[in-house]
């Protein structure tokens, strides 16, 4: 049988698959000649059906030489399986193709030729350097950042960490490797980290601060996590890029506590100025008044008869005796004495009196005298933070009745200011400054403020203080 025979018996049985495959199909003789081809083939190599007939195997090949050696494997091993090699096209472009080859026999056993699969992987094989280099990239960015980077599965396990995340625990690769990220995270804080962790695994986490444990002596330090979603190995995972932000929550403390200690002397200013003018009013103004009304009550009694000027006179005391209660009353809303003489506690039942005796509100309060009296600031503070609430809840909110409550919890003093008010929308409304007052006074004594509002069902102003600032 000759090899025309043979290629066109092996074309008939698969005339279909030769046809219509995406890789080229040829048949070529033991010399190197081109004997039959598939369309794919074609246009792997540029040319034509009538042109590569005159095309020897030898003139595809960019080096010769691994000709000789890819018939060499065939021929010691009947087949050849994704042999890579170089080829020219036509237009003498370099293509890189996979070859996959064995021989063909006639009946004696005699070997006719060559035929096989060829299949282009120039663009594959591009692409795939080109991933090999990003990988490479990657790997040295990865290793040589300065911050900590974490690649967890979707359970928190760790799969990858740089050296920068092997000195942030002090611990080895091989002992962070296979960990549980919630090993890493303070007792106190892994319900949280759960749930921001399958916040995370959704996508709907992206940035988060938290506190990460170390096995050197700082014990816990602040960390900042930026979260990214990733393929590693195949699999889904989690890109953690890491940054100690010890030094940023450092600085922000000390600028909270440089504007706790300006807003404390603004407010201690304001404290002594208000208390010197109340001092003014009754020991300067307030004497002379006193003093004009006995003068007054002493020439009253020498116009015995007179009728119309005892009269006068008395509307004059009438008036001076106004006036002396006004300014008296102005006094203490300045600085009120029994804040300084008696403390907080007396200070406050004697406000709740005043507002219930000039007004229809009910003052309901829960006062819990302090096992320790507060410093001079902090009972100011509050008593200001009262003043004010007090006053917001009965001008602006229209309250009938305001709850008020202070005590000491956990190590801290509570105080609780809530009214059955109109309310607003905090969203909506821009805040007056008696509610800044009151926020400021509160950072002022270094205490957290929280206020609450909703349309029609009142406000509340929550202030704690720590007892370390009381």
């Amino acid at each position: 049988m000759s090899i025309y025979s043979k290629i066109s018996i092996e074309l008939y049985n698969y005339k279909d698959l030769f046809e219509h495959s995406q890789d080229g199909i040829y048949f070529s003789s033991l010399d190197g000649k081109i004997l039959e081809v598939n369309k794919a083939f074609l246009n792997i190599t540029g040319y034509n059906q009538d042109e590569i007939q005159t095309v020897k195997s030898l003139d595809l090949y960019v080096d010769p030489r691994v000709r000789d050696k890819f018939q060499k494997e065939i021929l010691e091993k009947g087949t050849v399986r994704d042999f890579e090699v170089d080829l020219f096209r036509k237009d003498k472009a370099k293509i890189t193709c996979l070859l996959t080859s064995s021989i063909f026999k006639n009946r004696r056993g005699d070997i006719l030729g060559f035929k096989g699969l060829i299949k282009d992987v120039t663009t594959l094989k591009a692409a795939t350097s080109a991933l090999k280099k990003s990988e490479k990239r990657f790997r040295v960015l990865f290793d040589d950042s300065p911050d900590p980077i974490f690649v967890e599965d979707l359970k928190g396990n760790i799969l990858d960490v740089n050296p920068a995340a092997c000195d942030l625990h002090n611990m080895l690769y091989t002992e962070l490797i296979g960990k549980n990220v919630f090993d890493l995270i303070p007792d106190r804080l892994i319900d949280l980290a759960k749930s921001e962790f399958q916040r995370m695994v959704d996508g709907k986490l992206r940035t988060i601060e938290s506190l990460s444990k170390t096995t050197n002596e700082q014990g816990e330090i602040p960390v900042e996590l930026n979260i990214s979603r990733i393929k590693y190995l195949n699999q889904d995972a989690l890109l953690l890029h890491v940054r100690d932000i010890t030094k940023r929550k450092k600085a922000e403390k000390g600028l909270l506590e440089e504007r706790r200690k300006r807003l404390f002397e603004i407010t201690d200013i304001q404290e002594r100025e208000k208390k010197r003018i109340a001092r003014e009013l009754h020991d300067g103004i307030g004497q002379m008044l006193i003093g004009a009304k006995m003068h007054l009550e002493s020439l009253n009694r020498k116009l015995d008869g007179q009728e119309m000027i005892t009269a006068a006179v008395c509307n004059i005391e009438s008036e001076l005796q106004n006036i002396i209660t006004e300014v008296r009353a102005l006094s203490r809303r300045l600085r009120p004495s029994i804040l300084d003489d008696f403390g907080l506690i007396p200070a406050l039942e004697q406000l709740f009196e005043q507002y219930q005796n000039a007004s229809e509100v009910q003052l309901r309060s829960q006062l819990v005298e302090p096992s320790n009296r507060y410093g001079s600031k902090t009972e100011v503070a509050i008593y200001r933070i009262v003043q004010e609430a007090i006053n917001n809840a009965v001008r602006h909110g229209n309250s009938s009745i305001i709850w008020v409550h202070l005590a000491e919890k956990n190590n801290s003093t509570e105080l609780l200011i809530r009214d059955n008010g109109e309310g607003f929308d905090p969203a909506t409304k821009e805040l007056g400054h008696g509610l800044k007052n009151m926020r400021e006074r509160t950072e002022s004594i270094g205490g957290q403020y929280e206020m609450n509002s909703h349309e029609g069902k009142g406000t509340q102003i929550k202030v704690v203080i720590p007892n370390c600032y009381v």
